[in-house]
């Protein structure tokens, strides 16, 4: 008895998230190379694919909240609408391509990342804090580090 669908190396959690799916989220993210090695006798015949890993897109470097949707280009559902995917699913398709790991991506982000710090220089501050930011006004209410959580509820208070 066969456990997974056919043409599938996965238990799929949704049908049209298949191989060629996450195939697809890699090269859009240029995050991979995938080149098809074909039988010389039956060219219309994969034997292999050849999966180079190019680049690694951390969630800071994302653009955008990891759960909101990017669309897929290039692929199309059962029904002819565009495919999405999340940062999440970018994850997932190194697990489900590459057969690399949470742990192992983890360990790469943060290489990446240690590197991409070390290219560029280093703010003043905290990143949370008013000098850090580029609107910066120290006359501007707004911009107050500290502020007495009690002066909404005072009456006699402009």
């Amino acid at each position: 008895m066969e456990v997974l669908p056919e043409g599938w190396h996965f238990l799929p959690k949704h049908p049209e998230k298949n191989i060629k799916y996450y195939r697809h989220i890699l090269i859009q993210e240029g995050s991979a190379k995938v080149e098809d090695i074909m039988n010389k006798e039956d060219p219309s015949v994969v034997l292999y694919h050849k999966f180079n890993i190019t680049s690694f897109v951390s969630c800071r470097d994302w653009g955008q909240h990891p759960s909101l949707l990017k669309t897929l280009t290039g692929l199309k559902s059962f029904t002819g609408s565009d495919l999405h995917y999340s940062y999440y699913d970018y994850i997932n398709a190194f697990e489900k391509i590459a057969g690399k790991s949470s742990k192992e991506l983890k360990d790469l982000a943060q290489q990446l990342l240690l590197q991409s710090e070390e290219l560029q220089p280093q703010e003043k501050g905290s990143p949370a804090s008013s000098e850090a930011s580029a609107n910066f006004d120290p006359n501007d209410p707004l911009f107050q580090d500290s502020q007495d959580p009690n002066d909404a509820y005072r009456l006699d208070s402009d």
